[in-house]
């Protein structure tokens, strides 16, 4: 099912006490029965000020990410940003505090070909501290393109598919490292395999290298 989340100021009522907050279903049906569900309904403080949410991304290289937020409306308006960069779900990597009016960031200095999980928050102040923490955005960084002249022969490798190469995601087990059959029986050799659904295909890490002159 697809939730959908609402965040309400309730700044309107300022001064009047022992209230209740009501929720009304209505169908828009015409005729017959409506159903809707309410779940983690939380009453709180108005927050010191607006959190990041709806973190997305813009664009990612080798080595940098950029970011792209929007934010909640409700609390006052962020002094600063904090950025925490995991590249994996329990390693911290860096932490960062930034100004950011135009609510973009770049994130730099990555590496190639490795997952990473951002999070963001907002800094509110001397003495209010920090806003709650965004959701998690998760993006992999892109492959270094490779000098000629390159080779491989497969032997290192641990995987069916060598980092930075490409298959058909519609067949993901298109390709095998083995050395059952090998160049000079030495070592191991990659085996695409087609069937009668799906064909196999195979694409190298990205060449820096003009097409016209290999």
């Amino acid at each position: 099912y697809d939730w959908t989340e609402r965040e309400y100021s309730l700044a309107a009522f300022t001064g009047q006490t022992n209230c209740c907050i009501v929720f009304q279903s209505t169908s828009n049906a015409g005729s017959g029965d409506a159903f809707h569900y309410l779940d983690n309904v939380v009453v709180e403080d108005i927050p010191l000020c607006s959190y990041p949410q709806n973190i997305n991304l813009l664009s990612v290289t080798e080595h940098s990410a950029m970011l792209l937020w929007n934010l909640s409306g409700i609390g006052g308006q962020p002094e600063q940003y904090r950025l925490m960069i995991y590249d994996t779900k329990t390693k911290l990597t860096d932490t960062t505090l930034f100004d950011a009016e135009e609510l973009t960031y770049e994130i730099e200095n990555l590496v190639p070909n490795r997952s990473y999980e951002a999070v963001l928050q907002a800094y509110c102040g001397v003495g209010s501290g920090y806003s709650q923490e965004s959701e998690p955005i998760e993006f992999t960084t892109m492959c270094e393109q490779v000098s000629i002249p390159w080779s491989t022969t497969f032997d290192n490798e641990t995987t069916d598919l060598p980092e930075c190469w490409t298959t058909d995601r519609n067949n993901p087990k298109a390709t095998k490292v083995q050395n059952k059959i090998a160049y000079n029986n030495i070592g191991n050799a990659l085996c695409l395999t087609a069937t009668t659904s799906n064909g196999a295909f195979v694409a190298t890490p990205i060449l820096n290298h003009a097409a016209n002159d290999l």
